[in-house]
């Protein structure tokens, strides 16, 4: 059965968005129980954070529905022709917001391939300085290595002949 979209577009109230899914994806449950279900899932909802609380039982109806068709079970609210759903799609240098029956793209000016090609050469060049560094260091700790080797190598000869040997 194909459900149709009779609210005026704007704001909805909270028990007006409940009635689109009851009559969506419970048409044949009890009334009271779909709705105590559904009001549970909202709830749950904002708790989580994936829904945002509502201003005096008033719902944007973009985002609940949105948020509705991602839900388990109730991908079937897509079917309802006039539903006011929209769907944000990043992809690297370009935004893309659809909205049923139509679309448009914003190219995101921040994400151009030359100011990337630069940041990617600036992280070559800190990336080389920073190997560097570690060889350097790597160089450090191995003549530190080879000195205090040498020098018990010196202790321990001096300790078999009966003396302390000669402090650094």
């Amino acid at each position: 059965m194909m459900h149709k979209y009779i609210y005026p577009s704007g704001f909805i109230t909270e028990n007006e968005a409940i009635q689109v899914i009851y009559e969506c994806i419970y048409p044949n449950d009890s009334k009271l129980d779909a709705y105590k279900r559904i009001r549970q899932r909202i709830r749950k909802a904002q708790l989580d954070g994936d829904l945002p609380e509502f201003s005096s039982l008033k719902v944007d109806p973009d985002i609940f529905f949105t948020w509705a068709i991602k839900s388990k079970g109730w991908n079937a609210i897509a079917n309802i022709s006039g539903l006011p759903v929209s769907t944000v799609v990043m992809v690297t240098g370009v935004e893309c917001k659809v909205e049923l029956g139509e679309a448009y793209a914003i190219v995101d000016t921040k994400g151009d391939s030359t100011k990337i090609q630069m940041e990617n050469q600036d992280l070559h060049k800190a990336l080389a300085r920073k190997q560097a560094e570690l060889e350097q260091a790597q160089l450090e700790i191995e003549a530190i290595k080879l000195k205090d080797k040498l020098h018990k190598k010196r202790l321990s000869v001096a300790g078999k002949k009966g003396g302390r040997g000669k402090s650094l």
